[in-house]
């Protein structure tokens, strides 16, 4: 700006100065001549818009030389926003005197803007940034050099951040016509408002739920009444209005399935390789076109074209090989909804027993271990079949005459290392067919040495527990077992012990007898050993003593000072017995070393170290290590 001796111009000049000087404040500037964000401060009138409406009043009456701006527009720009995004706006003023003005745009979230200077009616832009959400009335105010303007009108503007795209979900995707079905979805508010979830059903209607928190699932049921294939989505609504994008689609299918289709329609009995028609059909509820797979029981299926609903189909197939088979059906709609299967029909190829099941085994092993293995056949005629076993080691197996349909099993050892591959034929009188090879690996095994002979007792008496002790060893140092057979139809069988180990084993025999004891071993991979030699053991008769008579003594007594009491027994075979007492106190006392004559009274002392109230018995042992049963009990009162 150039002076000039204009008296105008020195006036504006005067003025001007006076009036930035009642501007700025005690310390720092009034205005940048540029600024962004936040970008500059102005006084505290200009900051804050409900401080002061009106320019401030001049020292000198800036009215002879310059005019205040007219009040701006109301500033242009968007009316919501999202936190963290810069938005746009712009506004203009009118300056009478065609002064270049500077704006100050305040935000209401205790920041200003100010920016400029720009021609008198050009538009003035400024940016912003919003951190949290909220509602802001944004104003605008023009300066010229010497005067301000009224603040602009309000432009209110809401920032607020929309739902998170909701997630769906629903039990079923698949449903009946009418059939009520629940579907759930959440979404987040980066704001923590409340939202309401809106459902498109696909089928021209939507469902409004209630408001929730933020992130809390909300669940709503819908039902369709026609058949079809309907596309769900979902989106949220926050508070403010803020909509969240669609959520995924969720495809759900309207259907009703097929009826149960009808038996399969044929011949029951046909030749192998022949080739036989059969028809079914079913009915739709929905009216959809339908097609039948038929499972012809061989492990192939077939699929008809397609056809009205109601409408009977027909198919063709062939057995190649003899057997039994089970025909059944089902109706698939164009839906791909599917009906039950139909009831079963049985077809019969040929009088030929059915090819028998491969073997049931283990698929390893060890050589000179005995392994079992099954399987079975069903003759069609209900004819008793043969059953031969290869063994894959140039060994057969036969057993003849085993009813139909019955499992028959057979146990073999291979004594080679090697993988074999074995089968088994199931035949009637007319020939039969091999069953599907599967294989067995034989890994190297020794069995284990015959055990030495049992030591022990050779005679004893019944009821008597006799313990006798043997010994194993393994030529591949594995662990072994031991099976006692003690002759008497009963056997033990014992835990695994390190090769070479004593083995102790115990048995009592309930009659008189002469047993030969025997054992035999096996490692721990189920090889066995050869049995021993007989070990004979004689066992004579013996009966335990008869109970004792009830106690013999004083009632009463006082503790701490001995009490006697006494007893006897008879033994049916005449042995001698000794006596045991239980004192009702947790203790008991024999009567000595050495045994009675049978029925001989024996006596011991006693002494309670407590009082109270104990229960006296008595117990009788022969010689030979049979104990009665349990005297009938005194009663005794100590004080």
């Amino acid at each position: 700006m150039q002076l000039n001796d204009s008296p105008l111009t020195a006036c504006k000049i005067l003025i001007s100065l006076l009036f930035i000087a009642s501007l700025v404040p005690a310390q720092g500037s009034m205005v940048p001549a540029q600024g962004a964000e936040g970008g500059g401060t102005a006084s505290p009138m200009d900051l804050d818009p409900a401080s002061q409406q009106n320019p401030p009043e001049p020292l000198i009456d800036p009215s002879a030389c310059n005019h205040p701006p007219e009040q701006p527009s109301i500033a242009d720009g968007p009316i919501s926003g999202s936190p963290g995004v810069a938005c746009n706006y712009t506004a203009y003023a009118i300056d009478p005197d065609g002064d270049p003005l500077i704006y100050i745009f305040h935000w209401d979230d205790g920041n200003s803007s100010t920016v400029g200077p720009f021609e008198s009616e050009a538009n003035a832009a400024a940016d912003h940034i919003w951190r949290r959400a909220g509602t802001y009335k944004v104003r605008v105010r023009a300066m010229d050099d010497n005067a301000s303007s009224l603040w602009s009108s309000p432009l209110k503007v809401v920032v607020n951040s929309p739902p998170g795209q909701p997630a769906i979900s629903a039990g079923k995707s698949t449903v009946l016509p009418g059939e009520t079905t629940s579907f759930a979805t959440s979404a987040e508010d980066p704001d923590g408002d409340w939202l309401r979830y809106i459902f498109d059903w696909g089928d021209g209607s939507v469902s409004v739920t209630d408001w929730t928190e933020s992130g809390r699932a909300l669940s709503i049921t819908h039902s369709w009444r026609r058949a079809g294939s309907y596309v769900i989505a979902v989106r949220a609504e926050d508070s403010a209005s803020a909509s969240s994008l669609w959520s995924g689609p969720l495809d759900v299918v309207v259907n009703s399935p097929p009826g149960r289709p009808a038996i399969p329609a044929g011949k029951s009995t046909v030749l192998p390789g022949e080739t036989t028609s059969f028809a079914t059909s079913a009915e739709d509820p929905d009216g959809d076109w339908l097609r039948y797979i038929f499972d012809w029981g061989d492990g192939s299926v077939s699929v008809t074209d397609w056809t009205e609903s109601g409408r009977a189909l027909s198919i063709t197939h062939s057995w190649r090989r003899a057997g039994r088979y089970v025909i059944a059906a089902r109706a698939e709609d164009c839906a791909n909804a599917s009906s039950p299967w139909s009831e079963a029909i049985a077809i019969i190829i040929n009088t030929l027993p059915g090819r028998p099941d491969q073997l049931s085994g283990p698929g390893s092993g060890y050589a000179m271990v005995p392994y079992n293995f099954q399987t079975s056949a069903i003759d069609q005629d209900g004819d008793s079949l043969n059953y031969t076993f290869d063994w894959g080691d140039g060994s057969l197996d036969a057993l003849d005459l085993i009813g139909s349909g019955i499992n028959v099993s057979s146990n073999h050892t291979w004594t080679v290392p090697g993988t074999y591959q074995i089968r088994a034929m199931a035949s009637d009188r007319m020939g039969g067919e091999w069953s599907e090879e599967r294989s067995i690996t034989i890994a190297a095994n020794e069995q284990p040495d015959r055990p030495r002979d049992l030591y022990g007792l050779r005679s004893s008496y019944t009821g008597i527990v006799c313990n006798y002790f043997t010994m194993t060893r393994d030529p591949d140092g594995d662990n072994v077992m031991h099976l006692l057979d003690w002759g008497d139809g009963t056997a033990t069988e014992t835990g695994h012990i390190p090769s070479g180990s004593l083995e102790n084993a115990s048995h009592k025999w309930s009659s008189p007898g002469e047993y030969p004891v025997r054992v035999c071993s096996l490692d721990e991979k189920g090889a066995p050993s050869q049995w021993s030699g007989p070990f004979l053991v004689s066992i004579s008769a013996n009966d335990p003593p008869e109970p004792p008579a009830m106690p013999s003594g004083p009632a009463a007594g006082q503790c701490l000072i001995s009490q006697e009491y006494a007893t006897s027994a008879r033994d049916p075979d005449g042995d001698a017995v000794k006596y045991v007492f239980d004192w009702g106190d947790g203790t008991t006392s024999w009567t000595g070393l050495e045994y009675l004559d049978s029925g001989e009274e024996s006596s011991v002392s006693h002494k309670w170290m407590q009082p109270g109230a104990y229960q006296i018995k008595a117990a009788a042992l022969d010689d030979k290590g049979l104990i009665s049963d349990w005297s009938g009990a005194l009663a005794v009162k100590i004080e």
